[in-house]
């Protein structure tokens, strides 16, 4: 997945330059205010894995009660090959990264009715190839009216925001208010026979903004 390395986030020096400051990463000590904004990025590339993977982490204060503003940033790429070797042969490669946040192990929804608990697709591709050669017929070995078909498909959101509400209440309270915060990979990815795809995540960020919204604030589906 070397197409990944060569581009960086806007905003990834700066973060980084942050986790090194006030805004450091890890677990605060005692005396440390809290409800302030924190920040965690890593450069580390993540290819694909058979479970779901941890790609980020803080440790966070916030006083109860306090919602919490989860903005994720991330580079997300999906490689295909796709190859046909016989008359009709149809092969498809497949490849997704969904990603999603806990809060003390409690995924944090997109909204109240949220069926997919939380994950958002950062990358997604369907690669489908076929090949029609002209076996039969009067224009038979005929190489004019022979047809390579192929289909690719891709979607990709390289940043989302999450609001956590109430976090002390319904994510559960920890000692002296701390929380832990947790960014995950979700990875899905399908071969034929002759194709291949890997998915991966490459520079990415972690911002939490804590914000005190209005009463009785619910994140709600549209209609």
């Amino acid at each position: 997945m070397s197409g990944l390395r060569p581009r960086a986030l806007g905003g990834a020096a700066v973060t980084l330059a942050l986790i090194g400051g006030y805004f450091a990463q890890g677990t605060y000590a005692a005396g440390i205010p809290a409800n302030k904004v924190a920040a965690s990025g890593s450069g580390t590339e993540v290819v694909h894995a058979a479970t779901d993977t941890l790609l980020l982490s803080e440790t966070v204060k916030i006083n109860n009660p306090t919602d919490l503003v989860i903005g994720v940033s991330a580079e997300c790429a999906i490689l295909t090959q796709v190859t046909n070797s016989a008359n009709g042969q149809t092969e498809r490669a497949f490849g997704e990264v969904k990603i999603y946040v806990t809060i003390n192990g409690k995924r944090v929804p997109v909204a109240d009715d949220d069926s997919d608990q939380g994950r958002v697709v950062f990358c997604n591709r369907a690669q489908e190839q076929q090949w029609t050669d002209t076996a039969t017929g009067p224009n038979a070995g005929d190489d004019a009216d022979d047809q390579l078909r192929q289909f690719i498909d891709t979607r990709t959101a390289n940043a989302f925001t999450w609001l956590a509400m109430n976090i002390g209440t319904e994510y559960g309270g920890t000692q002296n208010n701390v929380h832990k915060i947790e960014v995950w990979a979700d990875w899905d990815v399908a071969e034929s026979a002759n194709a291949v795809a890997k998915a991966a995540v490459g520079n990415r960020t972690l911002i939490l903004e804590p914000v005190k919204a209005a009463n009785d604030e619910r994140v709600t589906e549209l209609g």
